[in-house]
């Protein structure tokens, strides 16, 4: 006969805890999988939104609608008296009665100086601008009304200023002196814009030429020219 025997299973309590706490974690971990899952769906189903274009106060312009210029140049040459004035033939045919100096006292001479400067090396350059700044003074009245034809007296007021170029008036850069009345030995300034087509180039040396009539002296001149440049292709 056999006899059968109960066998009495007890969970000791730190047994009973660990299985509660790994039922726990995976429940946890389900979780999290179904909202990874559900977020990819409703990302899938939901349209992307579209690029946020920049606007226009975002950006900003080039100066003057142009692009910036990458290597802006400047040249400033001044000449004063009592130094001479340069004189290229080439420019400006010589004339029979010359000015030899900035700051000349003796009426019907004419005046011409030729500034001359050396363009960057290894670099192409644009020029894209100019101005001629010059202080004059007039060694006779000049009381004809200003600006009015035909300036026929002998005296200053029918004075010019040129701007010459390989030997010719460059376009129309003309104009006279003195723009108001006013008596010998007044001093006055006159800014020239001068087109950059004026400017002659040869063997890397630029050359800005002006020519100044005939009872007026130059006390002065100052040439500030600007331009943009970029290295030539392997240049460093």
């Amino acid at each position: 006969m056999t006899t059968k025997r109960e066998t009495n299973i007890k969970l000791k309590p730190h047994s009973f805890f660990g299985v509660l706490r790994t039922f726990l974690v995976l429940c946890v971990f389900g979780m999290s999988l179904l909202q990874v899952a559900w977020a990819q769906e409703e990302g899938q189903r939901r349209p992307r939104p579209a690029p946020v274009p920049f606007e226009p106060d975002q950006i900003q312009p080039p100066m003057d609608g142009n692009v910036p210029c990458p290597d802006p140049q400047i040249i400033n040459l001044s000449a004063s008296a009592p130094s001479a004035a340069f004189i290229d033939s080439t420019q400006f045919p010589p004339p029979s009665n010359p000015e030899p100096n900035f700051g000349g006292t003796t009426s019907n001479r004419v005046f011409q100086h030729t500034f001359q400067f050396k363009l960057p090396e290894n670099k192409c350059c644009q020029c894209t601008g100019v101005t001629l700044t010059l202080k004059l003074k007039a060694l006779q009245d000049a009381f004809d009304p200003p600006n009015t034809p035909p300036h026929s007296t002998s005296n200053a007021s029918n004075d010019k200023w040129y701007i010459y170029k390989d030997g010719k008036l460059c376009g129309s850069t003309d104009g006279w002196v003195y723009d108001n009345p006013v008596s010998q030995g007044t001093v006055i300034t006159k800014t020239i814009r001068v087109p950059c087509e004026c400017v002659a180039y040869s063997g890397g040396v630029g050359k800005l030429t002006f020519v100044i009539q005939d009872d007026t002296s130059v006390l002065s001149a100052t040439m500030n020219a600007r331009g943009c440049c970029v290295k030539r292709q392997g240049q460093q």
